[in-house]
């Protein structure tokens, strides 16, 4: 198993990665951070997320922004929300 300290380290070599190769992400450039599929990034994922953000920046992003999801507010949503406005997002 993994230390704390370890496992911070792989996180930043992965948050590189993903930024410099997998985004390829360059200068000047604005980044969101988003999970489509789940309606926003959830909770535990905020680590790698925060450490994305770092690498973005240290890689010359002008602007990351993070969408966050709340599966919680979701199934609120579903439970209490009129049936008619499931078809409403914000813009």
């Amino acid at each position: 198993m993994l230390s704390k300290k370890e496992h911070q380290k792989l996180l930043k070599k992965y948050a590189e990665a993903v930024v410099r190769v997998g985004l390829n992400l360059r200068a000047g450039q604005r980044l969101i951070i988003t999970n489509a599929t789940a309606r926003g990034v959830p909770p535990p994922a905020r680590p790698l997320v925060h450490e994305i953000a770092k690498a973005a920046y240290a890689a010359g992003a002008r602007y990351v922004d993070v969408i966050w999801g709340d599966e919680e507010m979701l199934r609120i949503r579903l439970q209490f929300g009129p049936a008619d406005s499931f078809s409403e997002y914000p813009k």
